[in-house]
């Protein structure tokens, strides 16, 4: 997989606004999208949903899909780039930032989820954890190393597979 580092101050400024995370979050769920689907899918005005693209674009998170014709209009697709972001060479008040940050999105985006950690087919569709585990060095970047992988294989829709968002802090403390 590729890896992003983010480091700069406009880099920052660009992935962490949150019309910019709206547009990700329906590119990585829903697929490749045109600026004038993903204005009416968020409520904004193309225009707009085309700047936003453009800086996604800047920073390596969104790339052309594709182009079709629609009624004689040549429309560009856009989608998400699977990458896995870093910020480790950012000074540690900015780390401290975007991970406040990260957190506020990931909560915002389970308690938006259904009602019910459980859908009506009885599968678990949202579910927060929390605990404090206790691990060797060897276990831990085991475990670190096992979930990149898991990450990396699954960051591609395939034909019978949901999008779900994974958010997960681990510290040492």
């Amino acid at each position: 997989m590729k890896q992003l580092c983010l480091e700069t101050d406009r880099q920052l400024e660009i992935f962490m606004h949150p019309k910019r995370q709206d547009i990700l979050l329906l590119l990585e769920s829903k697929g490749p999208h045109t600026a004038k689907m993903i204005s009416d899918a968020l409520g904004m005005n193309p225009s707009s949903a085309k700047h936003h693209i453009n800086r996604l674009i800047e920073i390596g998170l969104v790339e052309e899909d594709r182009s079709e014709r629609i009624r004689n209009i040549i429309a560009t697709y856009y989608r998400h780039v699977p990458v896995t972001i870093t910020f480790l060479p950012l000074e540690e008040h900015k780390r401290r930032l975007v991970g406040e940050f990260l957190l506020a999105r990931s909560a915002h985006l389970l308690y938006a989820a259904q009602q019910s950690p459980i859908d009506d087919d009885g599968a678990l569709v949202h579910e927060h954890l929390s605990a404090t585990i206790h691990l060797s060095r060897a276990e831990a970047e085991a475990a670190y190393r096992m979930l990149r992988t898991f990450i990396d294989e699954h960051q591609s829709p395939t034909l019978d597979s949901e999008p779900y968002h994974l958010g997960v802090v681990a510290s040492r403390l």
